[in-house]
């Protein structure tokens, strides 16, 4: 045991010493400049990172490395996806240099260094021998992208235009790493540009489908789900009529107004796509929702942001549907008592009712046609008398029930003390100030009826 415990020590100062007598090499310093390498050279503290230090070293050389290649995007690509607002140019040309990170191949480790504090790496990669790997990789995307061109251009004649869309969006995918460079290959005997033929074969496809919302007016509650589900129907005209396209995938989305709904759905063998609104959660009187071809799933999950920012900028078949809002209908119900007598003119039902008009409700003296039934039972007793200034009392209780469960949603009691000249002003005093107070709980009840 001691003899493995001295043998240990012995292992440990050597590499010590190694450490310490080891030279750092001047390309930690002075960074080296080639014509025929690309290079990257990169750092980490074992102090900070003792268990992936040389992971972390590696990360920064190889994007050190990246950042020396060239990468020519075209002006156009830039323009058109920055004018969308999905990306300024800075990240545009950074979301590309991840990517050629993301597809080096060919480096090779050229020195490594370390010491007891700092481990330092330096990669090289032939320029010869990337400009080789990558036109290598640029043939095989440019042929399958075709291939992926040629079926949507099968699916599209054949009035399929969510295939077509499909193949089309998924071609653009594999031209992910050249996106932002012209790409030409040959095809029926000339030379075409693949990014531009797909982009104009997808607007062109997008032209040809029409939505139409099958029921654009719809009356609805705030706080409440709507009563009917939102249909919109896709179709391209053939021959002078209009054709159903099935399996096309639409975005449901507020544009105006806000709500829970099911955002994404398909059309069936009609045509059709349905969404359902759970919840109608603004109390504006008219609200908008659109209806759209949904890129993003046309592009499918491995898009890049990219692609996606691309296809953001096309012209979208789009429907929409006006939501006319009116808030919940309530029955309110107010017992307002002041030293025993009750009053004729109530102090804090209009202000209740007042603030929750503000909040969009609605009221009506019949029950039947409430949604919710708010009760008000409201009390105000003598106090005392501190020199000429007399006291009461206002107790409140405040419930309010769901007329279509039968729950209670909302409880509340609280007591206001008033002061007046006498009793009889200090009790309908208090009162005033609960009905005051009242104004305070009408977003609060509001939130918790939406619940």
């Amino acid at each position: 045991m001691f003899k493995t415990l001295r043998i240990s020590l012995i292992v440990l100062i050597s590499m010590q010493l190694i450490y310490a007598d080891s030279k750092k090499p001047s390309w930690t310093d002075s960074r080296p400049v080639s014509k025929v390498y690309y290079i990257g050279i990169g750092s980490a503290s074992k102090i900070d990172n003792p268990e992936d230090y040389r992971k972390i070293a590696k990360d920064e050389a190889l994007q050190d490395l990246s950042s020396e290649i060239q990468i020519n995007i075209s002006g156009e690509f830039v323009r058109t996806i920055s004018e969308q607002g999905a990306f300024v140019e800075d990240e545009i040309r950074s979301m590309v240099q991840t990517k050629t990170k993301a597809n080096l191949e060919g480096y090779e480790i050229a020195d490594s260094w370390e010491n007891n504090e700092e481990y330092w790496v330096y990669y090289r990669l032939s320029k010869e021998v990337y400009v080789k790997l990558k036109k290598g990789r640029e043939v095989k995307v440019k042929h399958l992208a075709l291939d992926l061109y040629l079926k949507g251009q099968e699916s599209e004649n054949s009035n399929d235009l969510s295939s077509a869309l499909r193949y089309y969006s998924q071609a653009m995918n594999m031209l992910d790493e050249f996106i932002g460079e012209p790409l030409e290959i040959e095809y029926q005997n000339k030379n075409i540009y693949l990014q531009n033929s797909l982009f104009s074969a997808i607007q062109s496809s997008l032209g040809l489908i029409k939505l139409k919302s099958l029921n654009p007016s719809i009356k609805a509650k705030s706080n409440m789900p709507l009563s009917e589900s939102l249909k919109v129907k896709a179709a391209a005209e053939k021959n002078g009529a209009p054709v159903p396209i099935s399996g096309l995938p639409v975005k449901f989305y507020f544009v105006k107004g806000k709500g829970k709904l099911l955002a994404r759905s398909s059309t069936n063998a009609d045509g059709t796509a349905s969404s359902q609104v759970s919840m109608v959660e603004a109390s504006d009187k008219i609200q908008i929702i659109k209806a759209g071809v949904d890129m993003k799933s046309l592009a499918g999950s491995q898009a890049s942001p990219l692609v996606l920012g691309l296809l953001k900028s096309l012209n979208v078949p789009e429907a929409r549907f006006i939501l006319q809002v009116s808030g919940l209908t309530a029955y309110i119900e107010s017992n307002e008592v002041s030293l025993g007598e009750k009053l004729d003119v109530l102090k804090i039902e209009p202000k209740l009712k007042e603030a929750l008009a503000d909040a969009g409700f609605s009221f009506t003296d019949d029950i039947s046609q409430a949604e919710i039934m708010i009760k008000i039972e409201a009390s105000a007793r003598q106090g005392s008398k501190v020199y000429n200034l007399f006291s009461a009392f206002a107790d409140i209780n405040l419930s309010i029930t769901d007329l279509t469960t039968g729950e209670e949603v909302y409880k509340k009691a609280f007591n206001v003390k008033g002061i007046q000249l006498d009793f009889t002003r200090a009790g309908l005093e208090a009162l005033k100030k609960a009905g005051e107070k009242m104004e305070e709980f009408a977003p609060e009840i509001s939130k918790k009826i939406m619940k």
